[in-house]
C-alpha cells in the first residue's frame, strides 16, 4: 500500500487474488493495482519495487532513548463516569 502525500491510499499487488483479498479488508482511495513486485531483502537494507513505486528501505536498530521509552507503561483509560 502507498499514502501519497494529500492521504490518498493505494494498494499495489502483486495478482489479483491479493487484490481482492486485501481490498475486502481495507478500503483504497484510489483504484487497486495489480504490477509487477519484488522485494529484496539482503542484508539490513530491502529494495521493494512495485509498478511505479521503487524503494529502499533500512532496518535499524532502536536507539538508547526507544529502548528507554519502552519502559514507559502505557496510559491507563479514564475512569467511567457514574457512581463508585
Amino acid at each position: 500500500m502507498l499514502e501519497r502525500a494529500d492521504g490518498q491510499r493505494q494498494l499495489l499487488s502483486p495478482d489479483e487474488r491479493i487484490a481482492d483479498l486485501v481490498a475486502a479488508v481495507y478500503r483504497f482511495d484510489r483504484r487497486v493495482r495489480v504490477v509487477p513486485v519484488a522485494v529484496d531483502a539482503a542484508g539490513p537494507v530491502w529494495h521493494v519495487a512495485a509498478g511505479p513505486s521503487d524503494r529502499r528501505l533500512t532496518d535499524e536498530r532502536r536507539s538508547g532513548l526507544g529502548r528507554l521509552l519502552r519502559c514507559v507503561p502505557p496510559r491507563s483509560p479514564p475512569d467511567p463516569p457514574g457512581p463508585r
